[in-house]
């Protein structure tokens, strides 16, 4: 269909075409998703490289439905490529949890990289709501990144953590039921 839509682009109106391009890749990209999401990385290296291929195969796919800049393909396309990149992440923490405890340095580096992609995918989500409010007001999956969005910023500190306190000191005691 993406081929198609190609082909006869000018015969096209600029919005179709763009849905068209948008809805294909992304369909295409879900269904390579489908097996990533197959592939046990157990705690193998070996597992875990070809289950990172396949996320790889996704991701482009996931990138043309982005290109596309149909409003409702590519904020979904994002939020996608955003959960995969997530996904990706814990399946290497879990294949260095699976390493008898034992760190490696340059796993470690590959999942936190994979949890900067995904919020780069989420902070694009939000960032064409932005620049373009009327076309991505209705995008239920602009809101779905805002709320991941959110909850992938970096952890406060535990010192500097203060937690309210359930019985104020000034307060006598029989007050506080």
């Amino acid at each position: 269909l993406a081929a198609d839509a190609e082909q006869r682009k000018e015969g096209l109106d600029k919005s179709l075409y763009r849905s068209i391009i948008g809805e294909s890749n992304f369909l295409l990209g879900e269904a390579l998703q489908k097996d990533y999401e197959k592939v046990d990385e157990g705690s193998s290296l070996k597992n875990l490289k070809f289950k990172g291929s396949k996320l790889e195969e996704s991701l482009k796919l996931y990138n043309k439905a982005i290109a596309a800049d149909d409003s409702e393909w590519s904020s979904r396309a994002r939020f996608n490529a955003a959960q995969l990149a997530e996904n990706m992440s814990q399946s290497i923490r879990n294949v260095v949890a699976k390493k008898d405890g034992k760190s490696n340095r340059d796993l470690e580096e590959q999942s936190q990289r994979w949890l900067q992609v995904s919020q780069q995918y989420h902070t694009q989500n939000l960032m064409a709501r932005q620049r373009d409010p009327y076309r991505y007001k209705d995008v239920v999956w602009i809101e779905r990144s805002a709320l991941k969005a959110s909850g992938l910023q970096p952890q406060v500190e535990s010192a500097s953590r203060s937690l309210p306190s359930a019985l104020d000191t000034t307060q006598p005691y029989q007050w506080s039921h």
